[in-house]
């Protein structure tokens, strides 16, 4: 059976699968078959079937209460190594058992961005700061490009993006944030291909949009993982003026900065 929907995340700092799991949950852990050709460990929490909140709230205005209707909350996460990295697939909940500083920040919005036909975007996501932080997301009725969607370049901040592929071998449709959401069909079998594909897209752009949007890499900046001198004259003033004035992320102060770059981030990402 073929998997249609796929989530996709990207794990830094994991040797070994069970690095990747959130120190606050207990999944049941199961090997991976060996004839499968994949490596790696699946998760999940076992759960029972309750009636959903809502029957109890209706019930009191029904002549004869509801019967037999329940939910169920499930989780499953498999991990698999390859490439040299290890790839979360998420199944319900599954993301609720990753340890959140394990996931690779951006990595679905990047394979977006280096996939998606620029002229077949559907939607995007921006978060703007000014008084106040504004996020905003935006939907086209129909496929289109970037200036449809009023980016503005000198103050948003790009966070999520979805759309259609070039190569729909590839994908027939991609959404990307921290994760990607995909939809192609594809043998569980196959995944380790599928996220070694993933993977080039991330590291490597092909056909990358030909426009400047702005990338929130503040956060790659603070942990060292990209060198400000590699961005130039706006990479050395945020250098500076986090020596100077301990500029934070959001959150922790009223600092930020906002890089433009035309998506070639592949040589300074690691």
């Amino acid at each position: 059976m073929s998997l249609g929907r796929l989530t996709v995340m990207l794990l830094r700092d994991v040797e070994k699968p069970d690095d990747a799991i959130h120190l606050d949950k207990s999944p049941v852990s199961i090997e991976l078959d060996p004839s499968s050709e994949l490596t790696g460990a699946f998760y999940y929490l076992p759960s029972a079937a309750h009636p959903p909140p809502w029957v109890g709230q209706i019930n009191p205005v029904l002549s004869t209460p509801i019967q037999s209707v329940v939910s169920a909350s499930a989780s499953g996460l498999l991990i698999i190594q390859t490439s040299g990295k290890h790839f979360a697939v998420t199944f319900g909940y599954g993301k609720g058992l990753i340890n959140p500083a394990k996931i690779e920040r951006q990595f679905g919005l990047r394979v977006a961005l280096n996939r998606i036909n620029p002229a077949q975007i559907r939607s995007m996501d921006t978060k703007t700061f000014e008084d106040m932080v504004v996020t905003k997301a935006t939907q086209t009725s129909k496929s289109s490009d970037i200036p449809s969607f009023g980016v503005d370049v000198s103050r948003d901040i790009l966070r999520a993006v979805a759309g259609e592929p070039r190569d729909t071998a590839f994908a027939k449709r991609l959404a990307g944030s921290d994760a990607l959401v995909m939809s192609v069909g594809i043998n569980v079998n196959d995944l380790a291909m599928k996220c070694d594909e993933l993977y080039v897209a991330f590291r490597n752009p092909s056909g990358r949009m030909r426009h400047s949007v702005v990338l929130d890499i503040s956060e790659h900046l603070l942990d060292g993982r990209i060198d400000p001198d590699d961005f130039g004259d706006s990479g050395r003033l945020w250098r500076d003026a986090t020596k100077a004035n301990r500029i934070q992320l959001e959150g922790r102060s009223q600092g930020r900065l906002t890089l433009l770059t035309n998506l070639d981030m592949g040589a300074v990402v690691h």
